[in-house]
């Protein structure tokens, strides 16, 4: 019963998640001042916090506690997994590189923000701003936070394999992909980032460092390549790629069993 009460809300959660989405998706379009609010487009991001607080107020359940917005214990761990991620995002730009899967072109329009063109700097530090709030808070509120007080209790495999799987789904609808693969590409990616991503929630306890490393490792992705690269393959250097899903796999594979084995430890004691 615990089960399929857990399933059961991991599903209601993301119908509500993208119907809201949906909704915030169709009012920036709708409205042209939406834009200049949003310049990187990512508003429709709020669509499973608002959820995820909808589900809360429901319950009655305290905010904070429930999606773990909490002291980060071990910070050393988000600062270990951010530079693992940091360098497996520069070494996979060096291959895209190497290989003529990338070419260096200097893109300004990159940082053109709520109608006014920045400086790279000034540029990626908005950028950077505008991810923490989007990808950030907005997301890992929902996934990490909300989602994770749910499935927490169920055994590692299980916990990684729903919250992940959702996660991918629920981006579905907004990435419209051309071909087939490349949405099954993009879930094997989620699956990999976000097995990164639980770790970090098991290991120090507080949402806030996936709420930390999400936006950072897309701004590694983003603002710091993109404007000064032109994608010449999309199979290997667009969004999402191979190169990505093959370099991020063993980091993957390594943390599942950490955690498979430090949450079964956690368990037994």
């Amino acid at each position: 019963m615990h089960r399929l009460r857990v399933y059961g809300t991991s599903l209601l959660l993301l119908i509500a998640s993208i119907g809201f989405s949906f909704l915030i998706f169709i009012l920036s379009s709708k409205f042209n001042f939406i834009g200049y609010l949003d310049p990187i487009h990512h508003l429709f991001l709020f669509g499973p916090t608002i959820s995820a607080f909808i589900f809360l107020a429901v319950a009655k359940d305290n905010i904070a506690q429930t999606i773990g917005l909490g002291k980060i214990r071990h910070f050393s761990v988000v600062v270990v997994l951010f530079l693992l991620l940091f360098l497996t995002v520069a070494f996979s730009r060096l291959i895209q590189y190497y290989f003529g899967f990338i070419q260096l072109e200097t893109n300004p329009w990159f940082f053109y923000l709520f109608g006014v063109q920045f400086s790279p700097f000034w540029g990626s530090l908005i950028w950077l701003f505008l991810l923490l709030i989007h990808a950030g808070f907005a997301e890992e509120c929902a996934w990490r936070g909300y989602l994770y007080s749910q499935v927490e209790h169920l055994p590692w495999t299980e916990q990684v394999l729903l919250i992940n799987t959702i996660w991918a789904i629920w981006h579905l609808p907004f990435m419209p992909f051309s071909r087939v693969e490349q949405y099954f590409l993009f879930w094997v990616q989620c699956l990999e980032f976000g097995v990164v991503l639980n770790y970090a929630r098991f290991k120090t306890g507080s949402s806030v460092s996936a709420m930390l490393l999400h936006p950072l490792t897309v701004f590694a992705l983003s603002a710091l390549s993109l404007p000064y690269l032109s994608v010449v393959n999309s199979d290997w250097a667009g969004w999402p790629n191979y190169t990505i899903a093959i370099l991020f796999f063993p980091t993957g594979v390594f943390y599942f069993i950490k955690g498979w084995q430090e949450s079964r430890s956690a368990n037994a004691a």
